[in-house]
């Protein structure tokens, strides 16, 4: 959406650009104006376009682009509910791999994807006592690449709420700027661990500092280490040693149970949360204007 509406910030005519596409349907406005828009102003560029519909306008566009390579998932991950989960997970693994190799990601596979079903299958039940209180407010929080698992989470949860409950994300080191006055009796804190020794003495100078000022706080992690007792929390087993890359498939599942167990216990349909009608699977009204 950015690269639609200030073209000329982002692509430059003499910049090689590689343009790396996601799309569940392919068929926003938005994805195939950032093509077109990338098109026109850039000199030298390549594409990667990573979706869920083989049959969309996105897929059918670059189908015989020489300068562009499409990633097809199964049809299995064109999610047909309102809002996104395999799709999400499965296009985030496709990218890893078309960009770090699979040389490097192949190897791993087994161990993410066998970490990613012990959440699903073995704490489903914890998650789902934990998404019949009635939060008003849910803060997500990540580190690094963590923030956009925050930023992903925090949606899904708006999402599958239909707005009900107000979703929220930062980074550990910026809630404190401002944004940690949004807790009260009823929000609750989700921290995404990082397993970088580093970066984890953040994360855990903040969990320690949160549990003095929130009643309700949730570690999703790959390593316990460090963690008081008293922290509720989402382990994810034999991950221990993981690069935070690892974490991301698995970490994210915890927040999209959540979120379907949170939409359940309101009364509504996961798959058709919004009750007005006023926001749908493939955007609408979207205009795309020329730029000269």
């Amino acid at each position: 959406t950015d690269l639609v509406c200030a073209p000329s910030v982002y692509f430059q005519k003499n910049m090689p650009t590689l343009l790396v596409s996601f799309a569940r349907s392919g068929n926003s406005p938005e994805s195939i104006a950032a093509v077109e828009l990338a098109q026109q102003l850039i000199g030298e560029l390549h594409h990667v376009a990573i979706t869920c519909n083989r049959d969309g306008a996105l897929a059918r566009k670059l189908d015989l682009a020489i300068d562009a390579m499409r990633i097809l998932l199964p049809d299995e991950t064109h999610d047909q509910s309102f809002a996104m989960t395999s799709s999400f997970t499965c296009m985030m693994y496709a990218a890893r791999a078309a960009l770090c190799g699979i040389s490097t990601t192949t190897p791993r596979l087994e161990r993410i994807a066998d970490a990613m079903e012990n959440v699903i299958a073995e704490q489903r039940d914890t998650i789902r006592m934990l998404a019949r209180n009635r939060y008003e407010r849910v803060v997500y929080l990540g580190s690094h690449i963590f923030k956009g698992l925050a930023r992903e989470a925090a949606l899904k949860l708006l999402e599958l709420t239909d707005g009900a409950v107000i979703a929220l994300h930062d980074s550990p080191l910026g809630f404190r700027h401002g944004p940690k006055i949004v807790t009260n009796e009823r929000t609750l804190i989700v921290i995404f661990l990082s397993n970088d020794p580093y970066t984890r003495l953040y994360d855990l100078d903040l969990l320690d500092e949160i549990q003095r000022d929130c009643r309700h706080v949730l570690a999703i992690c790959g390593r316990e280490d460090g963690l008081s007792a008293r922290v509720q929390r989402i382990l994810v087993p034999a991950m221990q040693d993981a690069e935070d890359v690892e974490l991301l498939i698995p970490f994210i599942a915890a927040p999209q149970i959540f979120a379907f167990e949170q939409a359940i216990s309101r009364g509504l349909c996961p798959d058709k949360p919004n009750v007005s009608g006023t926001v749908h699977r493939v955007v609408r009204g979207v205009r795309i204007h020329d730029f000269k």
